[in-house]
């Protein structure tokens, strides 16, 4: 099942399969899923929510893929803060005024 798939059946209030669930776990470590899609689906489940069974599965496909969930959040988290610290370099450098040059005292 393609992860548009999985996603527009989640959306529409549907019950996700636990291979679908793995599937999109499996994507997500892979890099195969984009970020784009992960929202996507995190917006969907967060609307129509998971059952018992779908939670049960999404656990149970996490433990295999946790340690590189953990390492791409981090990094995201990274590339995050050093966005950041870029814009408020940026920021400060433009708002700063400019440094004048001494000029002898005569």
């Amino acid at each position: 099942m393609l992860p548009q798939e999985i996603i527009v059946a989640k959306r529409d209030g549907g019950r996700l399969a636990p291979e679908a669930i793995r599937a999109l776990v499996e994507g997500l470590t892979s890099g195969t899923l984009t970020e784009g899609q992960a929202a996507a689906f995190a917006m969907a489940v967060f609307f129509r929510g998971m059952d018992l069974d779908e939670r049960v599965a999404l656990t149970l496909a996490t433990p295999n893929s946790f340690s590189k969930i953990v390492c791409q959040v981090l990094c995201w988290l990274a590339r995050l803060a050093d966005l950041r610290a870029c814009r408020k370099a940026r920021k400060t450098e433009l708002s700063s005024p400019p440094i004048r040059m001494a000029t002898p005292v005569r």
